[in-house]
């Protein structure tokens, strides 16, 4: 049976860099928001909603559409009461029907099976639980009480809810019936106290990994892992030619590559240009690329960025689009940067 699927976009956090919308960012060469679909998509959705408020809407919009995703809705809510708002926005969309609902700005570490999940756990209401050791994000000790979880206070790593939950057939419509006897800034777990006390049951499910971008690089080089580990090459192989090309590497029809070792999970996006040069596991490298004389390793490069024989090797690093990496051999000898706002350069 097909649910309907339900993508969140998330508020901003007082930190956040001002880059785009929760979601928009990019990680294995799509917008996060972009795998968050394709996941639904292969969980079960048939339909798919986003919600969220007018301007980030119009940014997902704008990165779902540059994807070729055009069979989407697009709900708008007023942001007054977060999770309230997001609820009475989708509920028109979902009516009856059984629903996944996700966050459009993180990533599971495993394929969802939609509503087998549901009938698994014999639940109405199913939250995706993780291992965090965030202490900020960890369960409320009444939510705990709830799904009948114990923790050791000692451990290094705390129970958290993942940014996907599950509803069974008729659920989110009962529970918006009932949003006037919910406080206006009420959580998730707040929410499901109330589905239970209407007798419906409310399960939990233990999932490997879960990430989410607040904003920080780091979190978008564990997205960028979690994308490549999943993904399969399709169609016909890379002609290696003077290369050397091993394990699961996507590389785009269009893309040049020569006398270079690509190592996977790894992809190199449309019309990127890769010459004498080493691509280590876990690194995404976008679309009009110019990558020359470099070793780079779990890193992100974006589109039109142009790295070249930089004299060491990049790791762990995201590069920005149309940014310009390269090595001057006039003299002087010196570091030449021009840092934007909010940037942050490691030198070793």
């Amino acid at each position: 049976m097909a649910c309907k699927g339900v993508v969140v976009v998330p508020e901003r956090p007082a930190s956040w860099p001002g880059d785009g919308a929760p979601g928009t960012q990019r990680v294995a060469n799509r917008a996060i928001v972009c795998h968050v679909v394709d996941a639904l998509r292969a969980a079960g959705s048939t339909e798919i909603a986003v919600v969220g408020e007018a301007e980030s809407l119009a940014q997902m919009r704008a990165a779902l559409e540059a994807d070729a995703e055009v069979d989407i809705s697009y709900l708008e809510h007023c942001g007054r009461t977060p999770i309230l708002d997001t609820l009475l926005a989708a509920a028109a969309f979902v009516g009856e029907e059984p629903c996944l609902i996700h966050s459009a700005a993180g990533l599971l570490g495993q394929p969802l099976t939609g509503l087998a999940m549901l009938e698994r756990e014999n639940a109405d209401l199913l939250l995706l639980l993780h291992r965090s050791a965030t202490p900020a994000a960890e369960l409320e000790p009444h939510t705990e009480r709830l799904l009948g979880i114990s923790q050791l206070r000692m451990s290094k790593t705390r129970l958290s809810l993942a940014g996907a939950c599950l509803f069974s057939r008729s659920t989110l419509s009962e529970l918006t019936a009932q949003a006037d006897r919910l406080p206006a800034a009420a959580r998730l777990s707040a929410l499901a106290e109330l589905i239970a006390g209407g007798g419906r049951r409310v399960r939990a499910s233990l999932v490997p990994e879960w990430c989410a971008y607040t904003g920080s690089c780091d979190e978008l080089l564990e997205l960028n892992r979690l994308v490549l580990d999943q993904q399969r090459p399709e169609g016909e192989p890379f002609e290696q030619g003077d290369n050397r090309i091993e394990g699961r590497v996507v590389i785009h029809p269009s893309a040049q590559v020569s006398s270079s070792v690509i190592l996977g999970p790894s992809i190199i996006g449309a019309g990127a240009h890769v010459a004498n040069s080493y691509i280590g596991p876990y690194t995404s490298i976008g679309a009009d690329t110019w990558i020359e004389g470099v070793e780079i390793g779990r890193s992100i490069i974006l589109d039109g960025a142009r790295v070249m024989h930089v004299g060491g090797r990049i790791e762990a690093s995201t590069v920005g689009r149309r940014a310009r990496i390269i090595r001057n051999f006039a003299l002087p000898r010196g570091l030449r940067l021009h840092v934007g706002e909010a940037v942050e350069v490691v030198l070793n």
